[in-house]
């Protein structure tokens, strides 16, 4: 997982940027990934709210599968996304709880 703290309607990466914060997570037993310390394989810190919840600030967000279960065949696309407000207006500041 990759965050970048601008907006971008593709993969940043593509364009050269370079993101602010990456994590690479393990998925649960049912294949999902939570923004939890006991999935974080490696990387940066998580950004936390003041009740130290697990957040993400606006901004655009890729994943990519870097390893497949046993007996899957790896899906190497990006998938992103872009994070802001339920107003659906793109805002400078603020974060997502997860």
């Amino acid at each position: 997982i990759k965050y970048y703290s601008g907006y971008y309607e593709k993969n940043p990466a593509d364009s050269g940027v370079t993101p602010v914060r990456e994590w690479i997570m393990k998925t649960d037993s049912e294949g999902r990934i939570r923004m939890k310390e006991e999935q974080k394989v490696s990387g940066d810190p998580f950004y936390k709210n003041t009740e130290g919840e697990v957040v993400l600030p606006l901004g655009t967000v890729t994943f990519q599968e870097i390893k497949a279960p046993e007996g899957y065949l790896l899906n190497k696309k990006y998938l992103w996304r872009e994070l802001f407000l339920q107003s659906h207006q793109k805002q400078q500041a603020g974060s997502v709880k997860l």
